[in-house]
């Protein structure tokens, strides 16, 4: 008799722990799906959005001033600015394309603004050399961006706000991606825009 009183409260206590991990697995699962589904819609918002940033940036194309280069995914400008070798000094024939040019960035990055306040603007401007004979040629390369940053901030008129807009120059010299082939055409400088989010923004849209 003592042995059938000691196998029910066995089977008794032993259904009891099973009903328990049944509902502590339960609870696990429900958390785990709900924390999956919430990264789920914080990755697909964030996608709507740089791909949302994307389009508008390409937007510079139909202004007939930038050649938007799918394969490197940076703009070249239509007109090319041509450099003389070992010189950084802008032309005055492109003084007044290149003042537009900034324009049109600084209007594109207002209007970005406008349906995103929480997105922030990487405008690059990368100077080039041609592979010869001239031995500054990084140095040179520096400089002819940084002969367009002081042309836009010489303008007066145009303002790049450092809450929102960030302008890197930078100089490749005779190296970086997507260099012509015909070395003459290797004097001049690239222009890249690339938004930029805050995960803790794009978490905040998602909940």
């Amino acid at each position: 008799m003592k042995r059938k009183v000691n196998d029910i409260f066995f089977w008794t206590s032993y259904s009891d722990l099973m009903t328990s991990l049944f509902f502590v697995m339960l609870a696990m699962y429900g958390l785990t799906y709900f924390l999956l589904n919430k990264q789920k819609k914080i990755a697909e918002n964030q996608l709507k959005r740089i791909q949302a940033m994307e389009e508008s940036v390409q937007e510079l194309t139909q202004k007939d001033k930038f050649i938007y280069e799918k394969e490197y995914k940076r703009f070249i400008l239509k007109d090319a600015v041509e450099f003389e070798k070992g010189s950084a000094h802008i032309g005055y024939r492109y003084r007044r394309i290149l003042i537009n040019i900034g324009r049109d960035i600084n209007e594109l990055v207002r209007k970005g603004r406008e349906n995103n306040t929480d997105v922030r603007y990487l405008v690059i401007v990368e100077g080039m050399s041609s592979l010869d004979n001239y031995k500054n040629n990084y140095e040179l390369s520096y400089d002819r961006a940084k002969s367009l940053y002081d042309l836009w901030v010489n303008d007066g008129q145009l303002y790049f706000d450092p809450n929102y807009t960030e302008v890197l120059l930078c100089g490749s010299g005779t190296g970086g991606v997507g260099r012509s082939q015909n070395e003459d055409e290797n004097q001049r400088f690239l222009i890249q825009i690339i938004p930029k989010f805050s995960l803790e923004d794009i978490k905040k849209k998602s909940i």
